[in-house]
């Protein structure tokens, strides 16, 4: 469980939450580079081997965005068991969508599906940096 975000423990009272990863460690861990990293491959092999605009670019794309970000469930869910996250769905939905926020960035699908646009390429992204402030916490939220 290496990669996935530590749950902080919260305290009653004036005192401060204990333990949990850093706003740092929490970016990099909520991203699934598990999945991302394949997408990243084969959407590059994907758009150099098809022609541009094609069906069966689109198609291809569609497929390994659907595959890789369906599989992305799983692996979250296992990285995230309920017997230590109150509310595991918290980061399953962050890692989730920090693929598709990847994949849009990346911009071959997007481009495709011609809904493009370089302004959201870069506001997503923020979006996401602003959600890895919060912290899961443990279930018994102390």
């Amino acid at each position: 469980m290496a990669r996935a975000v530590a749950p902080v423990v919260r305290t009653r009272g004036a005192a401060p939450a204990m333990g949990g990863d850093s706003y740092q460690e929490r970016l990099a861990k909520y991203f699934p580079i598990e999945t991302s990293g394949p997408y990243l491959a084969a959407s590059a092999a994907i758009t150099g081997l098809t022609g541009a605009h094609t069906i069966e670019r689109t198609v291809w794309l569609l497929v390994i965005f659907a595959v890789l970000g369906l599989g992305t469930i799983p692996l979250l869910m296992k990285q995230y068991p309920a017997a230590n996250y109150r509310q595991r769905w918290l980061p399953i939905g962050f890692g989730v969508g920090a693929y598709c926020i990847w994949a849009y960035s990346l911009g071959a699908l997007p481009e495709e599906l011609h809904i493009y646009s370089p302004i959201a390429a870069v506001v997503l992204p923020i979006l996401y940096a602003f959600g890895a402030n919060f912290s899961p916490s443990t279930p018994d939220g102390h």
